[in-house]
């Protein structure tokens, strides 16, 4: 806490799903994120599974993504957009969400029909940011079955996998109400409409919504619903003010503006608070001390929920609040505030630009994950111009201009005849 820091901080509409359906290739190196466990067995379209098992094939062609890994199985676009993991968003934004359905049970095994099979998904409603700065919603589907009699005990009966949504400022990411639909062949185009898949498990099926899904190509299918992408405002406060040494205690104490005359000490108070639920990490301050005003070295003390009674800054006259960003702290949300106090000199007033009042503005700033905020207090002060001396008036030697023209002419009459009498 006492080390300064340096820091200046229509894929969508009619999405008919058959076994050649075709959502546009985009990700050709796709990351695989939550597998089911080390021990999941994958499978290929020549060789399918001997049990009932989704989304394990890795070069099942006939899915548009993930160079045909069917592990990679959630994905993310913009209407008319292609399909991807990592979704750039803005604010105002209408996105989908697509999760692929496909049992890989050997076709030829009619016994092999999955039964209960259900999907839901979890989607951060507001963002996180990174530490790239880049803000981050992650969804993540999961599809989940009975355990069929054909099943190894280690094989899985539920598999989920991720896709972000990505800004590069803080969202919200917020279910389209009656926007889910579950596409596949018997469904047509529109698909049937299910349940929010955000809020629980949803049923799927492939004849019907009854849970039942038979392996083979054929019977694949594809859950789809919308978001609505929303930017949020920074909900945070960063106010400046000042004070002079020794006027006082309390919240009245404190002005945007004061008065002050050479050698006066002042005190400058900049308060942060964070009103929103998202935490703050790693919130700096800096502050901007304008001519006549001198920082005075060890004044700097931060108050927070960790520091109630002050903590000294150890710094410098080379590095301090006025020359660097302050590191005031991490973990602050729910209104918690901070307050950075130090102290300045008046120094010369004679030193200042113009004569009269000089106001000193002061300008303090706060950067947080949500953004940056900036506050200014001012310090009047008077440069008396009245004691220097005027510069004096040189003296007058002729009473008229002409008078000024007649020696002038006799000194030119006078030089004529010095230089003719050189010639004898």
């Amino acid at each position: 806490m006492n080390k300064m820091t340096k820091k200046i901080s229509s894929v969508v509409a009619g999405l008919a799903i058959t076994a050649a359906a075709a959502l546009p290739l985009v990700d050709a190196n796709a990351t695989f994120q939550g597998l089911p466990g080390s021990d999941r067995q994958t499978f290929t379209l020549e060789s399918p599974a001997p049990y009932v098992t989704f989304n394990s094939m890795t070069n099942n062609h006939f899915y548009p993504f993930a160079n045909g890994d069917e592990r990679n199985f959630v994905s993310l676009a913009h209407a008319g957009g292609q399909p991807t993991d990592d979704l750039t968003v803005s604010d105002g934004d209408r996105a989908y969400v697509f999760a692929y359905v496909h049992n890989n049970a050997d076709e030829t095994r009619a016994d092999l029909v999955a039964e209960n099979v259900t999907t839901r998904f979890n989607i951060d409603q507001n963002a996180q940011r990174n530490s790239s700065g880049q803000y981050i919603s992650t969804a993540t589907g999961n599809i989940s079955w009975n355990r069929h009699v054909s099943m190894p005990a280690n094989a899985p009966t539920s598999i989920y996998d991720t896709a972000n949504f990505v800004a590069n400022m803080p969202f919200s990411v917020n279910y389209v109400e009656g926007s889910a639909r579950f596409i596949n062949g018997p469904s047509g185009a529109d698909g049937w409409e299910i349940g929010n898949p955000t809020a629980g498990d949803v049923t799927l099926g492939y004849e019907s919504l009854d849970g039942r899904i038979p392996g083979c190509l054929a019977y694949v299918g594809w859950v789809r619903f919308a978001v609505n992408i929303e930017f949020e405002e920074p909900d945070f406060e960063f106010d400046k003010t000042v004070r002079m040494l020794g006027s006082g205690t309390g919240i009245d104490s404190w002005h945007k503006q004061i008065s002050a005359v050479t050698d006066d000490i002042v005190e400058f108070r900049l308060r942060y608070a964070n009103n929103s639920s998202r935490v703050h990490n790693g919130v700096m301050v800096v502050d901007e001390l304008p001519a006549g005003l001198e920082y005075i070295v060890g004044s700097t003390v931060i108050y927070n929920g960790h520091n109630q009674d002050g903590l000294v800054v150890n710094d410098t006259a080379e590095e301090n609040i006025t020359t660097a960003q302050l590191y005031i702290g991490s973990g602050y949300a729910d209104g918690s505030p901070a307050y950075v106090i130090f102290q300045a000199r008046v120094t010369d007033a004679s030193l200042l630009e113009a004569c009269g009042l000089n106001s000193l503005p002061n300008v303090g700033r706060v950067y947080t994950t949500d953004g940056e905020l900036e506050s200014v207090a001012s310090v009047v002060v008077n440069r008396d111009c009245e004691d220097i001396p005027e510069r004096p008036e040189l003296p007058r030697t002729g009473g008229s201009i002409a008078g000024i023209l007649g020696f002038g002419s006799s000194l030119t009459a006078v030089m004529y005849y010095v230089l003719n009498r050189k010639k004898f």
